[in-house]
């Protein structure tokens, strides 16, 4: 009898371990990369200049928001576009950058917390301007994107993982906002693309 008890008990250790086994693994989600990284434009300007103009204190500081939306436009307006004209120059401008979020806990809770009654969210919105002067083809000419985006995020999602929903966002952010960009450039001042 007490051997059908000690394999019961043996048969039910496994069972258990094998669930908290499966309960313990998060889906790992799959970072989109920047897609514009490897890719330079060249302007036909004989200078590219970035500056940002937009107010810092719109942009939210949150643990769980690490990398920073500003940091990463001043990134990719410095290492996408470069100068390959002999007069003229092009004028990055980030005119805007503001982050949101809401409901989003501190990084040191790290117990999972449920909140029905409104969803957490994060969000942001930026204005960039590429203003070109003087080059062979236009005296003034200027193209500028404007993206802005919000993401609803389940109340039950664990904080650690709250971090790399942020990445994703800010990754594919980026992206879109690098494709309206292109777009807006290919409209307005196609001439100073150089191909």
């Amino acid at each position: 009898m007490r051997t059908k008890e000690f394999l019961l008990r043996i048969i039910g250790c496994f069972i258990v371990l094998g669930g908290l086994n499966g309960c313990g693994k998060t889906q790992e989600i799959i970072l989109p990369g920047f897609s514009y990284l490897s890719d330079t434009i060249a302007l036909d300007v004989a200078d590219v200049v970035v500056v940002s103009t937009a107010d810092p204190s719109q942009e939210v500081s949150n643990p769980l928001m690490p990398v920073s939306i500003r940091q990463t436009l001043e990134d990719w307006a410095n290492k996408r576009f470069v100068a390959a004209g002999k007069k003229g120059k092009a004028l990055i401008t980030i005119k805007e950058v503001h982050t949101v979020s809401g409901g989003l806990k501190k990084a040191e809770d790290i117990h999972v917390l449920f909140n029905s009654d409104k969803p957490d969210y994060f969000g942001a919105k930026a204005l960039v301007t590429i203003e070109v002067i003087g080059t062979e083809s236009y005296s003034k000419g200027e193209a500028q994107a404007f993206l802005e985006r919000r993401v609803e995020i389940e109340s039950d999602v664990k904080l650690g993982f709250r971090r790399r929903l942020w990445q994703q966002f800010v990754q594919t952010f980026m992206n879109a906002l690098d494709d309206q960009m292109m777009l807006n450039l290919a409209t307005y001042l196609p001439k100073v693309l150089v191909e």
